[in-house]
This record gives structure tokens, sequence and C-alpha cells, in this order.
């Protein structure tokens, strides 16, 4: 009769092995969950710029669409709600005259103000 072997070692991984294991996929998913919020946060800032300059750009269209003689496109500054514009002759009597127009569109973000601008020129013709 052969003797038994008590502690016989068996094929497996140790408790270490396992809590290092562990430990070093709970690290990996910190830095995934935090590339995820990175990523949401961007999304949604690219959202908001989007929508914003889509606004910006209406308003563009619709400066544009007025006449040259219009009480809006008047030499100076004006405002409307969040936007702002600057008109401009030039060559104010000339042949070739015309104005320019710096739309400026002013909001929040993240408690900090953020303008965006479209330069147009407007003929009389």
């Amino acid at each position: 009769m052969k003797p038994v072997r008590m502690f016989a070692r068996e094929g497996g991984f140790t408790l270490i092995e396992i809590l290092i294991a562990v430990s070093i996929f709970a690290i990996a998913l910190l830095g995934v969950g935090a590339m995820q919020t990175s990523a949401v946060r961007g999304n949604h800032q690219a959202q908001v710029l989007s929508a914003e300059v889509l606004q910006a750009s209406s308003k563009a269209e619709a400066l544009y669409a007025l006449s040259y003689s219009d009480a809006n496109l008047a030499d100076g500054t004006h405002t409307d709600s969040d936007f702002s514009w600057i008109v401009t002759t030039v060559n104010s009597g000339a042949a070739n005259e015309y104005k320019t127009i710096a739309l400026t569109l002013t909001w929040q973000f993240r408690g900090a103000a953020k303008t965006y601008t479209i330069n147009l020129i407007k003929s009389p013709a």
C-alpha cells in the first residue's frame, strides 16, 4: 500500500494571483469609464455648438435677405436677443459700395462665454 500524500500540489491559481488580476481589471475599467465620460462630454459640447452655429446661420441668412436699405443694415451696432451685428458701409456713395456685416452670437456653456462670428458682404444689387 502506498502512503497517501495529504498536501499534494494541485493545479490552479492562488488567491494572490486572483487578487492581482481583479485589481488590474478594476483599474482598466476605471480608465474606460473616464474615457466614456470624456466622450459623452465632448459629444454634448459638439451638439450645443452645432445648434448655436445653425441658429447663427439662420440669422445670417435672414440679414442677407433684407433689402440693402433696411434699418437693420444701417451703419452701426445692432442687437437682437443673443445676437449682435456691426454694419459698416465701405466706399459710401461710390459705384462699388458694399456693406460688411459681422454677426456675432454669444452664449454661455459650462460657465464660460462662447462666441461665434459670421462675416457677410452685401452689395446693393
